[in-house]
């Protein structure tokens, strides 16, 4: 499943690239259900690498982080589209999801895995 949400995040990044509507409202979409399915994975691996006495403190801290980047790239976004064409700023976004989603389908089926 981690190998298709990968293609998925890669695939929409793609797609992300070419300044058509149509084509940003189907790579949204992908890259909604890609995302989805690496979420089950990261909460599963959350759980079972955490100690219990902190997994509440550990869940809290990550939406966050998760959740409170959104009004930065909001801003951010907002700050970049004076000065550089959204679709620019979109095909940028799409290059990164790109990448994450190449490096994603790489990486699953390794051995191990670390992040340091």
């Amino acid at each position: 499943m981690m190998l298709f949400s990968g293609v998925g995040i890669a695939f929409s990044g793609i797609l992300l690239c070419f300044n058509d509507y149509l084509l940003y409202l189907i790579a949204t979409f992908i890259l909604s259900c890609s995302l989805s399915i690496r979420t089950i994975y990261i909460i599963t691996f959350r759980q079972i690498q955490t100690h219990k006495e902190i997994l509440g403190s550990v869940n809290t801290a990550f939406k966050y982080i998760a959740f409170g980047i959104y009004p930065l790239g909001i801003w951010l976004a907002t700050f970049f589209q004076k000065i550089v064409p959204i679709n620019f700023i979109i095909a940028f976004s799409g290059l990164g999801f790109l990448l994450v989603g190449l490096l994603t389908a790489y990486l699953v089926g390794k051995e191990e895995v670390t992040i340091q």
